[in-house]
């Protein structure tokens, strides 16, 4: 199996963005220079020339061109709106502004000049800094495109940002000392936020009036162990998604209860992959539809509970849980679009992740009626089919590898009772369903 930190630097190269430029704070009232370019008294604009000023919302706005880009390749401009209220959060401004454009923040550079900006509408991206570095961005309040912090090996807590209010995603990398993610605490709104490859032994604890989360990961963490400081997360009106994993001090997932119960059914889709010291599914109950879940490398498991109420499902993948033996909370389940058990290894299951080895039968789907796709794969001890009496036909195929208790005879009453034979095993796009084709929406 890969290590953590190996795992980490893989997962993480692709999460690089390309330098963005980052623009100069021109003051209001800009007037004509003799070299033509553009400047505000008392304000000196260093590196960018400027041109022509626009005014948007009656405020007065400056261009500047940039030596930089906007985007990979692509020429572009920055612009400054001044003329905001006074600061109301962080140090006191008499007027504050906007920069409209990206910011690019590294090592090198003082954030000193960004003192009274409010909003940035684009994305900010800092590297390779600590949180005194930062200490000129304690007035923003708004981020209209991505806060891209990563990576840092001396940023140890996030206060720079606790006027933050929103930011369409916040993404956190490859920040190996930041272990106090406090400074999120004013956080009324982000549709994404990604974690990985911290310090932290909590997630961030928002603002209690924090809504419209549309995606959160949270993985490769050594030090997390549990997901409490989600109370009061609340998801989009469109549902969310949730990735949990690679993360080896996690006992608990009980905080996602919240998260989940404000998501709206089915519009919700949930991994959980390679916790192996999680003991319990517990934050999981009271789910009744979800549009996916998978379960993953999840040694310490012992049974499906939580899930006791779930009823209609698109996919259901349960892998790596040597120690549940039935199906039987999965008893109110009706209809699921595909159920697999075990991850098929025609497909390359990681390192480590197997079938279910504790399950003997499907003796507990005593509901499932619709079935879409159904695939069993690599389960130890499975040595019948019997137990889902009320299927009787799956829609789009199904499959079985490598399970060595299961005799032929066994697989052919199956194969009866829903109607057809297993799929070929030289078609792996049909054994290993990787091209999942269940049409079931999206978040």
């Amino acid at each position: 199996m890969l290590s953590l930190n190996l795992r980490i630097t893989l997962s993480l190269a692709l999460l690089a963005l390309p330098a963005c430029p980052t623009g100069e704070k021109v003051g209001e009232n800009p007037t004509q220079s003799s070299d033509g370019s553009e400047s505000s008294s008392g304000t000196t604009t260093a590196g960018p020339t400027t041109t022509e000023p626009t005014t948007t919302d009656g405020a007065d706005a400056t261009t500047t061109e940039s030596s930089g880009s906007t985007g990979p390749g692509e020429p572009g401009s920055t612009t400054i709106m001044g003329g905001g209220p006074p600061s109301e959060c962080g140090p006191p401004c008499a007027e504050t502004w906007t920069h409209v454009g990206d910011i690019d923040i590294d090592s090198a550079l003082s954030t000193d000049e960004y003192a009274c900006m409010t909003r940035v509408v684009g994305d900010i991206h800092i590297r390779n800094v600590d949180q005194q570095q930062l200490s000129g961005l304690r007035n923003l309040v708004s981020v209209e495109g991505i806060l891209y912090i990563s990576p840092s090996d001396t940023l140890t807590d996030l206060s720079p940002f606790s006027c933050v209010e929103e930011a369409a995603e916040i993404l956190l990398s490859s920040l190996f000392a930041l272990d106090d993610l406090s400074g999120l605490s004013a956080l009324r709104r982000t549709e994404r936020f990604h974690m990985s490859g911290t310090a932290a032994t909590k997630v961030p604890s928002f603002s209690p009036e924090f809504s419209g989360l549309k995606e959160v990961t949270i993985g490769y963490h050594e030090a997390l162990v549990d997901l409490a400081g989600m109370d009061n997360w609340k998801a989009d009106e469109s549902g969310v998604q949730v990735d949990i994993r690679y993360s080896p001090s996690l006992t608990s997932v009980a905080g996602l209860q919240p998260l989940l119960a404000s998501s709206p059914m089915p519009l919700t889709r949930i991994t959980l992959a390679d916790l192996p010291a999680l003991a319990s599914l517990a934050g999981l109950e009271g789910l009744t539809e979800l549009l996916a879940l998978e379960l993953r490398d999840l040694p310490l498991i012992k049974d499906l509970a939580p899930l006791g109420q779930l009823k209609t499902i698109g996919t259901l993948d349960l892998s790596g849980m040597p120690l549940v033996e039935d199906l039987q909370p999965l008893s109110q389940l009706e209809t699921a679009e595909r159920l697999t058990l075990g991850f098929c290894p025609a497909d390359g299951a990681p390192d480590g992740v197997n079938g279910m080895d504790g399950i003997t039968s499907l003796a507990g789907l005593s509901a499932l009626a619709t079935l879409g796709e159904f695939g069993a794969y690599d389960n130890e001890k499975l040595a019948t089919l019997a137990g889902a009496d009320n299927l009787t036909n799956i829609t789009d195929g199904w499959a079985e590898l490598d399970n060595p208790a299961l005799a032929p005879a066994t697989v052919a009453a199956f194969a009866a009772q829903v109607g057809q034979d297993a799929c070929s095993s030289s078609n792996p796009g049909c054994v290993c369903y990787i091209d999942d084709t269940v049409e079931t929406g999206g978040v």
